[in-house]
């Protein structure tokens, strides 16, 4: 698990930068693609996703942009990674990696 950004020119074919307050299904963002919403809230947009090589199912969790701009809510979602990280239980979804990937907040 850790931090990372993906600079403009490696984001690769058919990615794009988004707004997070759009609906980003089909959407490539780094080597995943959005498939669908799972569900939206004040705070973030959860999306069922899947890699693109291996087609091994994720969970991508998306700030709004609204919570990309409030330094609190920022810190609470990099909290809520790092807890959600040390977690090892195969009842709760595993944390591969958060950070900033093409300017979007990411869990």
């Amino acid at each position: 698990m850790g931090s990372w950004r993906i600079p403009t020119n490696e984001m690769g074919r058919g990615t794009v930068k988004a707004n997070p307050d759009d609906d980003l299904t089909g959407k490539t963002l780094g080597e995943y693609v959005l498939r669908h919403k799972i569900v939206r809230t004040d705070y973030s947009t959860i999306y069922k996703a899947e890699h693109r090589q291996s087609g091994e199912p994720f969970a991508i969790k998306v700030l709004t942009s609204q919570s990309m701009q409030d330094p609190v809510l920022v810190k609470r979602f990099v909290r809520e990674a790092k807890a959600a990280g040390k977690i090892n239980d195969h009842h709760v979804v595993r944390v591969q990696t958060f950070g900033m990937l093409q300017d979007l907040y990411i869990l």
